[in-house]
């Protein structure tokens, strides 16, 4: 199966914490910037049926 790599779409599990900010930094240093989309897609949850942002 060929595989072509568009990019790395960070996931944030808790919005800017510590260890998600040290996750991305590790990412761009392995794939460099370049490679990294600007788009950041935070964690969300469901609460009484309603969707919530962490």
């Amino acid at each position: 199966m060929n595989l072509d790599l568009l990019g790395i779409l960070p996931v944030l599990q808790q919005n800017g914490s510590e260890l998600d900010l040290d996750v991305i930094n590790d990412a761009i240093a392995s794939f460099v910037s370049v490679n990294m989309f600007n788009t950041h897609i935070k964690q969300m949850h469901v609460s009484n049926g309603l969707i919530v942002q962490e």
